[in-house]
């Protein structure tokens, strides 16, 4: 009989548990994610910022280029910005604690990586998900260093240099069972310059 009384409460936890971490999950499920922008986008260390085209570069950024593009080690930096909307219907804060991604380019992937920072979604709240990439851009798009910084510009969403960039992702929120991690990718993409 004492067995038995002992089993039913932790029964009860349990289900209180997987309630809890249901609620999280469904949380996290209605917060909506798009493809914000693009920004602090970097070719070896000249960034794109203020520039429409490789005429545009000063000789000691051109040198670093050409020198980047000679060494096959084009270091590319920037940070996609994830807009990350929590309607005000859901009566619960979602938690995000790590997210795994993958980049892609005109649907060619060109790398994946982890974003380790934790964001909390409050309802009725928009958040900004920063997710900072860098990547030797000679590994996969070896040319000289006018068609690199084109790619920095491209990236940027600079005037005339469209290309579709795509990012899909895979959440993992906080809950009181533990870490849980979303079953499928979200895909969130834009079409960036014109």
């Amino acid at each position: 009989m004492k067995a038995r009384w002992i089993a039913i409460p932790m029964v009860v936890a349990a289900s209180v548990w997987g309630c809890a971490a249901f609620k999280q999950t469904a949380a996290l499920s209605q917060v909506k994610f798009s493809f914000d922008r693009i920004s602090d986008v970097r070719v070896a260390g000249v960034t794109v910022l203020g520039k429409k085209s490789y005429t545009d570069l000063s000789v000691t950024d051109v040198t670093k280029l050409s020198s980047a593009v000679l060494a096959k080690n084009v270091p590319l930096g920037l940070t996609v910005h994830l807009k990350a909307e929590n309607p005000s219907s859901n009566s619960v804060t979602a938690k995000m604690i790590k997210m795994a991604w993958s980049l892609y380019l005109e649907d060619n992937k060109l790398l994946d990586g982890n974003l380790d920072s934790t964001y909390a979604f409050p309802p009725g709240n928009d958040v900004d998900v920063a997710v900072p990439i860098s990547f030797n851009a000679y590994e996969m798009y070896q040319h000289n260093a006018e068609d690199m910084f084109d790619l920095g510009l491209s990236l940027a969403g600079v005037e005339g240099h469209s290309k579709l960039v795509r990012l899909d992702f895979t959440p993992t929120i906080d809950t009181d069972l533990g870490p849980i991690t979303y079953p499928k990718p979200i895909t969130v993409k834009r079409e960036v310059g014109d």
